[in-house]
């Protein structure tokens, strides 16, 4: 076990542990160590570190343990693919950390410690962690995939299946997803699951669909939080928010949309940010922020706005308190946010965007996907910006080769903004289809042969073989089909590929082609072009050229066939023609030439004779139709632009629709259970209901209200006026319309059958808008409370008997000021006043001077404790005073509230009295006891001191005299001698301490100075004395009363504590002299405490009017007396009978 320091290698079989007020991370196997501040977690510090060092190979525990810490760091540790656990609660003492760890979904292990220690050995060696990919973001091989390395094509298949799997079960398509990401996660689940291979796991999931489920979460990584990257929302709230509230309307909302949103943490941090920042105008900017995601789990838990405390951890106490509820185990968003919020399940990657959007945030999104289907989500969110709108990503993402469509507003945060020059991007995201998973496309079906396809193929062979050549085209003569051999009339010109006919026909073609084909389509009729010459191969053929409209579906366009149909006889006759006979002579076979030539230039005259007649006209109409064509096709690229805009608008407008509708759907159910709540609430409650409406007719009833009040279910819509309740209620209809009218509450008791009573209360019914819509009538059963008040009112009266029966006490009843409310007539006797003479008087008019200041203090002191009790003077009317024992009541309601006051007065003079006889007597038993103490120290002095002098000396003479005696007399003598030395000293030691002369003589100071001296040198205990040095003479009764308490505490320390040493301390002010004995001892025993010499001493100074106490704890006992500098035994007085009391004196005690 080590404990860390800075810059310390990680080792194995080593356990680090980490210093105090320090926090550790680990980076590239190093430990760092920072300071720790208040608000840190170290232990989610620590585990975010070694996720993000270690990825896939970190592993996370959690055991026993307070508070949440550690639950944000195995959320880390798994978004890394890294395996994490924690203790099963049973076993845990403490099991909060894992209670929090395993409800926030992260926990893959809830195993007891000795299991969790049995599988981590389990999966040490493992491949999955013991040889994991250390680099972020490598793909991992198909051969590291499996386990093994699979047949060429294998893992692409096995991978295939697992993403037509998760299609069918969630609909989502994984395809296009960057397949590190997507391997990493299916590695994992096959670790967890204990697959070998890729193709075991793809049969394990098609066993298993909640498997699949799992898959599915993994890939969707839910590592969110709220104000995540905080420096980009004060970017945001800086720089974001100011330009789009910059001459902007009031009404027009601010559209945001998040997606990807996870669990809504980072939608409901950008509505906190936005209320921030409008502060007092956040009510009347509306806010519509639309936060939509793949799953539907992360969407129900964004829904309900509920949050971990971990959740909340980096919320400042500010945000928490306005935005936030707390919960018993968390924080719920407060209404002031939710509503403002909407959520939805929504593919960014096909389904239609949210349109006119001025913020969307799409951070760490894009980081998931491959190239091909970025792009298509940035023309989506393109799309969806209005001009000058913002775009915020996460920290490594960028809009890459698409800087012309966005500007930077901040580089380091990714916050972009649309130009407003740019044009849309180009995108197929309002397509249904989008980007179609290759086994989505549908496969050629095998053709199934019968006798139809026979028939059919027989055709298609005659017409190959026998039919004439030709091509089908459409009305745009395009070629869509050729048929038979059409090759030699076509002669594609060079250029551009095209199969456009009047393009690739044959130049000898092209007129005749032209003109058929048009007057076909203006006739929509057959056309024919007979004789007509072409040059095929060096030959000549002459061919009739057909153009036949094929019928269709009406309003569809129209498709020709045009034919080419050599002429037999043409070419029979040609190769007669060239072939001169025997027969015939050479003139005739000129002659037929010739007219056959002349014949062929009259058709051809007359034919370009129509021809360019029909031309002329078709000229005409080609340039009136291309006028009309161009301003039509102005107006229809006008008008499909048009079109197409609002094809888009509306996809997006249905989209939002969609997700508000959802929202609202949602909103209902919520209702719908609120509204089933409250009803089995009111149902259950013994308070009946009955709610009605403006119109006073009957809305809503309880089971309690129905019974009281004689309804049955079918009278919910009839009049108020036509029930007929068992209660004695004067007029229902008319309470009810008075409260409605002047939006009071009416509330009345009524009797009902069986002798029961019952309080009806009418309240108007105020919806949230503050208008009235009806009234609310409740009905509540008091019989037991009017039992109770009878009850009470007969014990008051009872005890209002007794009380005014007391006439030795005065009791007062004060309200919470202190003036009297109620007295007994015992009051009338103590105080002199009358019943109606006391009622309204301030307590302070009892006391002395009427000090109103010592009044509020003992009703101050009664209200903070309870109970205050004293001994002091009061004043009757005539003015005269008398000892009282007062005791103060503070009287409280149910709630704790304070409602008044009960001082009872009991006069004490008789008491008091006494006390003070026995305190005369006491004083003058001490004044005859020092007088005592004075004459026997004085005889003692002077008699019997002088006397054992004398026989000191005599036996110090002897002893001279006696050296001729024997040892024995000698030795005898001697001790004679140190016996009576031992007797004269123990004799002046004894007068002194009876009444020591130096007291008198030099005062208090070196009195003890030579009585403390003199204890040290007997070797008792060594003593200290602190005086002040300016010490003037007191009187002669305190300064012999601090001599005895400075000489019995002393004593006491030699004989009971075993202190080595005693410190005396003497403190003097103007008005009061303090001593203190203090020993280094093991206290004193209680039975000393108690004993005669303590007591002796407590009341001597209590006849000085001082204060006694002892204090004692394991570093030893403190003697201490406070005793007033002009303290007098002399200047007590003693009450007599008839005589005047003394109003300096007051004692007072507290009870709790």
């Amino acid at each position: 076990v080590t404990e860390v320091k800075e810059g310390m290698a990680v080792e194995r079989n080593r356990v680090y542990v980490i210093p105090p007020d320090k926090k550790m991370a680990l980076s590239n196997g190093v430990l760092h160590l920072v300071p720790r501040d208040a608000t840190t977690r170290p232990i989610d510090f620590f585990l975010e570190s070694l996720a993000h060092a270690q990825q896939s190979r970190a592993i996370g525990v959690i055991l026993s343990g307070t508070a949440t810490d550690g639950t944000l760091g195995l959320c880390a540790i798994k978004a890394e693919g890294g395996i994490t656990f924690a203790q099963d609660e049973k076993s845990a003492k403490y099991d909060s950390m894992p209670r929090s760890a395993i409800a926030s979904g992260s926990v893959d292990f809830v195993l007891r410690p000795e299991e969790i220690a049995e599988e981590l050995a389990r999966i040490g060696p493992h491949p999955y962690v013991n040889h994991a990919r250390a680099k972020k973001g490598e793909a991992l091989a198909f051969e590291d995939l499996a386990g093994e390395k699979p047949p060429e094509g294998g893992a692409t298949a096995a991978l295939g299946k697992v993403f037509s799997l998760l299609r069918s079960k969630t609909g989502a398509d994984f395809t296009h997803y960057k397949h590190a990401t997507i391997m990493r996660r299916i590695r994992r689940r096959m670790f967890l699951k204990k697959a070998d291979t890729l193709d075991g796991y793809v049969q394990f999931l098609e066993r298993n669909p909640a498997e699949c489920a799992a898959l599915y979460d993994d890939i969707l990584i839910h590592v969110t939080g709220f104000f995540r990257d905080p420096k980009a929302f004060e970017v945001l709230k800086r720089k974001v928010v100011p330009a789009l509230l910059k001459g902007r309307d009031r009404d027009v909302p601010i559209r945001v949309w998040v997606p990807g949103c996870s669990t809504g943490e980072e939608a409901y941090s950008l509505a906190i940010a936005l209320l921030e920042h409008l502060g007092e105008k956040a009510p009347r900017t509306p806010l519509q922020v639309f936060a939509t995601d793949l799953s539907e789990k992360a969407i129900a838990q964004a829904r309900e706005g509920v949050y971990p405390a971990h959740s909340a951890a980096r919320l400042s106490e500010t945000r928490l308190r306005r935005f936030f509820i707390k919960t018993e185990h968390g924080y719920r968003i407060a209404e002031s946010v939710r509503k403002w919020v909407a959520f939805a399940r929504h593919d960014v990657t096909k389904d239609p965007p949210y349109s006119r959007l001025d913020i969307i945030s799409c951070r760490n999104l894009l980081i998931f996907l491959e190239p091909l289907l970025q792009r298509r989500v940035f023309a989506a969110l393109h799309w969806a910006l209005k001009s000058d709108s913002y775009l915020m990503l996460g920290s490594a993402e960028t809009v890459g080769e698409l800087s012309d469509y966005f500007r930077v507003v901040d580089s380091k945060q990714k916050i972009y903004c649309k130009k407003s020059s740019s044009v849309p991007l180009q995108s197929d995201f309002f397509s249904r289809q989008g980007l179609m998973p290759e086994e989505a496309v549908p496969l050629p079906r095998h053709p199934v042969v019968g006798v139809l396809d026979v028939q059919r193929e027989a055709d298609r062979l005659v017409l190959d073989e026998y039919g004439p050549p030709g091509v089908v085209v459409d009305e745009d003569m395009e070629i869509l089909q050729f048929r038979g051999h059409a090759g030699p009339y076509l002669d594609p010109m060079p250029g551009a590929a095209t199969l456009k006919l009047l393009k690739v026909a044959r130049g000898e073609l092209l007129f005749d082609l032209r003109a058929a084909t048009h007057r076909a389509k203006k006739t929509n009729a057959p056309v024919r072009k007979d004789g007509i010459k072409v040059d095929v191969e060096d030959n000549t053929r002459t061919i009739n050229l057909h153009v036949l409209p094929i019928a269709g579906q009406p309003g569809r366009k129209r498709h020709f066939l045009v034919l080419f149909q050599e002429v037999p006889a043409a070419r029979a006759f040609a190769r007669k023609a060239a072939e001169p006979g025997p027969q015939r002579g050479k003139a005739e076979v000129e002659t037929d030439r010739t007219r056959r030539l002349e014949q062929e230039l009259k058709a051809a005259k007359s034919y370009l004779r129509s021809a360019v007649e029909d031309q002329e006209a078709f000229n005409e109409e080609l340039r009136t139709a291309n006028e009309e064509i161009l301003a039509a096709n102005e107006e229809l690229q006008t008008t499909n632009e048009e079109l197409e805009t609002a094809k888009e608008e509306l996809q997006s407008t249905n989209e939002e629709l969609t997700t508000l509708n959802e929202e609202l759907q949602n909103r209902n159910q919520e209702l719908a259970q609120a509204a089933s709540d409250l009803r089995n609430v009111l149902s259950s409650t013994f308070t009946g209901i009955l709610l009605v409406g403006r119109d006073l007719r009957i809305r809503f009833f309880t089971p309690e209200a129905e019974k009281v009040l004689n309804l049955i279910s079918t009278d919910v819509g009839r009049p108020i006026r036509d029930i007929r309740p068992a209660l004695q209620i004067p007029d229902l209809e008319r309470m009810v319309e008075e409260a409605v009218d002047n939006v009071q509450t009416k509330e009345i008791e009524a009797q009902g059958p069986e002798g029961r009573h019952y309080s009806l209360r009418v309240r108007p019914y105020m919806t949230p808008e503050k208008k009235i819509d009806g009234a609310v009538v409740a009905l509540m059963d008091i019989t037991e409370r009017k039992r109770a008040e009878q009850a009470l009112a007969n014990s008051e009266e009872h005890f209002r008997s007794l009380v005014e029966g007391i006439r030795d006490y005065a009791i007062l009843l004060l309200d919470t000021d202190g003036s009297v409310v109620n007295a007994n007539t015992g009051a009338e006797e103590a105080l002199g006043y009358q019943s109606e003479e006391i009622q309204g008087k301030h307590v302070s008019c009892f006391l002395p001077g009427q000090n109103r200041e010592l009044a509020e203090y003992e009703l101050a002191s009664a209200k903070a404790a309870g109970r205050y009790e004293t001994e002091a003077l009061r004043v009757r009317k005539d003015g005269s005073a008398f000892w009282a024992d007062v005791v103060t009541i503070a009287l409280r309601e149910a709630s704790g509230k304070i409602r008044g006051f009960a001082a009872v007065v009991r006069n004490i003079s008789a008491r008091k009295q006494a006390e003070e006889l026995s305190r005369q007597l006491s004083l003058r038993m001490m004044e005859a006891q020092d007088e005592e103490r004075r004459r026997i120290s004085r005889e003692l002095h002077d008699s019997a001191g002088p006397s054992l002098a004398a026989l000191v000396m005599n036996l110090a003479r002897v002893e001279k005299a006696a050296s001729g005696l024997n040892r024995t007399v000698r030795g005898a003598l001697s001790e004679s001698l140190k016996l009576a030395k031992e007797c004269s000293q123990q004799l002046r030691t004894m007068s002194y301490e009876l009444h020591p002369p130096l007291l008198e003589e030099a005062g208090l100071a070196s009195a003890l100075r030579w009585y403390l001296e003199g204890f040290a040198k007997r070797g008792e205990v060594k003593t200290e004395l602190e005086i002040p040095p300016d010490l003037v003479r007191l009187s002669k009764e305190v300064e012999f009363t601090i001599f005895r308490v400075v000489q019995a505490a002393v004593s006491n320390v030699h004989r009971h504590s075993g202190s080595p040493t005693a410190k005396v301390r003497i403190v003097s002010d103007t008005d009061r002299v303090i001593v203190e004995v203090k020993d280094e001892g093991k206290g004193m025993p209680a039975k000393v405490a108690e004993g005669l010499g303590i007591r002796g001493m407590r009341e001597r100074v209590g006849q000085l009017g001082g204060n006694f106490e002892i204090v004692g704890n394991r570093e030893g006992t403190t003697v201490r007396a406070s005793i007033p500098a002009a303290g007098s035994l002399a200047g007590l007085q003693v009450v007599r009978a008839g005589g005047g009391i003394p109003e300096n004196r007051e004692s007072r005690r507290s009870t709790h």
